[in-house]
């Protein structure tokens, strides 16, 4: 598996500078036989919208158990 993101500049926002980028890690994972996988945090619209642009579903969710949480 290849464990994926990307962070983007304010100014370079909403250019498709993101989605090329994920499609491009995409396919260098791909070729070299991991299978992709992009996280985000999913209040951040923009990174979910650029995954979605990127051609990328959501396979799954999955919640932090903090070790200071009550058991």
């Amino acid at each position: 598996m290849a464990d994926l993101g990307v962070l983007t500049l304010p100014p370079y926002r909403g250019k498709g500078h993101a989605r090329r980028l994920v499609r491009a890690i995409s396919r260098h994972a791909l070729a070299r036989g991991y299978q992709p996988q992009y996280r985000c945090q999913l209040d951040n619209h923009a990174s979910v919208a650029a995954a979605g642009a990127a051609g990328l579903t959501r396979f799954g969710t999955w919640d932090v158990v903090s070790p200071d949480s009550a058991g």
